[in-house]
């Protein structure tokens, strides 16, 4: 998922800095969103998906420039394994 949504940046990148392809660009994006969000959903529910959505905020703020949306990824991660109860050791 990470290197999904780091090509999906990256694409964004390519897009701001070419003005080529901005609407094979925006295809992209919205499918990984769509595809990351629904991953996320199942991974922890409706909480793991704040962080997602606040990369993609900052992601749509900063006009797709920076890779925020991989950056709010990585934290939502650890965001579900920080919650994920550990195995109690007898």
């Amino acid at each position: 998922m990470v290197m999904l949504n780091g090509f999906s940046d990256l694409m964004e990148i390519l897009v701001s800095l070419t003005g080529f392809g901005i609407i094979i660009g925006e295809m992209i994006s919205l499918s990984v969103a769509l595809v990351t969000g629904f991953w996320l959903f199942i991974k922890g529910g409706t909480s793991a998906l704040t962080g997602f959505g606040i990369g993609s905020g900052v992601d749509f703020l900063t006009g797709s420039f920076a890779p925020s949306k991989t950056g709010g990824l990585i934290a939502s991660m650890v965001k579900i394994n920080a919650a994920a109860e550990e195995p109690e050791e007898d």
